[in-house]
């Protein structure tokens, strides 16, 4: 949230770059032969392949990603408040994430 404050666009992108680092090594975590498997590049698209990701949590992340890259062009000015909201919905997500990756955790059932 400091980062925010001092440089708004620079907290957008590294909140996007700290989920996408997030959702790779939970998904490796999770399922980490299938995580090998797959080969998806993005932290995204390896945690949904691995189905740590619900529906809602892949929109959210889509608009994230979306709302960061739009704030490349040079015509988009990132606002401290954007930029602290985005931190916030960002945290919000990965705290939903944990949450899920744990439960998964706790119903997985022990290899054979």
């Amino acid at each position: 949230m400091e980062l925010a404050d001092r440089d708004p666009y620079t907290a957008v992108q590294g909140s996007l770059h700290v989920m996408s680092g997030y959702l790779y090594q939970a998904a490796d975590l999770l399922d980490p032969k299938r995580a090998r498997i797959m080969d998806i590049r993005s932290g995204a698209g390896r945690a949904a392949s691995v189905g740590l990701l619900t529906p809602e949590h892949e929109k959210v992340v889509n608009r994230l990603r979306d709302a960061a890259l739009s704030a490349k062009d040079w015509d988009e000015q990132v606002s401290r408040r954007q930029a602290r909201e985005f931190v916030l919905l960002v945290a919000r997500l990965v705290s939903a994430v944990q949450e899920r990756l744990h439960m998964l955790f706790e119903t997985r059932q022990p290899p054979e």
